[in-house]
């Protein structure tokens, strides 16, 4: 892997009220990436929520702040040993978590304001470089929560490649933000849109 271009990408995803005894089943998986694709899985986590939620929107904000977390503790110990910054990069394939992040819409439920305050300072001060929207197909941690095949997952894994479409992320040109690979963006762009929200340069692609 080229040690230059090394970023943290992290997948969270939840099942609501998945499990028999209708609590919810959090996971996500971190990989340390490069600019050409190779990829090393270097954390993961399947677990039950201790919180009751009441929405898939309070189950996808839940697991993607644990998935933050761990991400940043593994950021700082990379920055440490190898002397260099390592940019974080958040994949959910949640639109309505994705929407309240990056647009500062707001939410009807009150015990998810704190979380989503919490996660949205850390895009504003860039400790979360960027969030990309993903389709369920693509998210590596979509078998951490349910039972099923993990294609995507076994292909990552034999391949040591992670490539996959990002269908909608957002450009802050103030930032030292990493870029998406041109691959992975989606032929069927549209336009670029200013939103006039917490971010004065913030646009997003599609």
């Amino acid at each position: 892997m080229t040690e230059k271009t090394l970023h943290i990408r992290t997948y969270a995803d939840s099942s609501h009220a998945n499990n028999k005894d209708l609590s919810t089943q959090l996971g996500f998986i971190v990989c340390l990436c490069d600019a050409e694709d190779k990829v090393a899985i270097i954390g993961y986590r399947s677990y039950k929520c201790r919180r009751f939620t009441r929405s898939a929107l309070a189950s996808k904000c839940h697991t993607f702040a644990d998935a933050f977390d761990y991400s940043y503790l593994m950021k700082y110990d990379l920055e440490q040993l190898l002397d260099q910054r390592i940019p974080i990069q958040m994949c959910t394939d949640s639109k309505s978590l994705f929407d309240v992040i990056v647009r500062a819409s707001m939410t009807s439920e009150r015990r998810l304001m704190i979380d989503i305050s919490a996660t949205r300072e850390a895009y504003e001060r860039n400790e979360i470089a960027d969030i990309g929207l993903i389709a369920s197909e693509y998210n590596l941690s979509d078998c951490m929560t349910k039972i099923m095949t993990p294609k995507q997952l076994l292909n990552v894994l034999n391949s040591k490649k992670l490539c996959h479409p990002i269908k909608q992320f957002v450009i802050r040109k103030s930032s030292n933000q990493i870029e998406w690979p041109e691959k992975c963006l989606s032929s069927k762009r549209g336009e670029c849109r200013e939103i006039g929200n917490h971010t004065e340069d913030v646009v997003i692609r599609s």
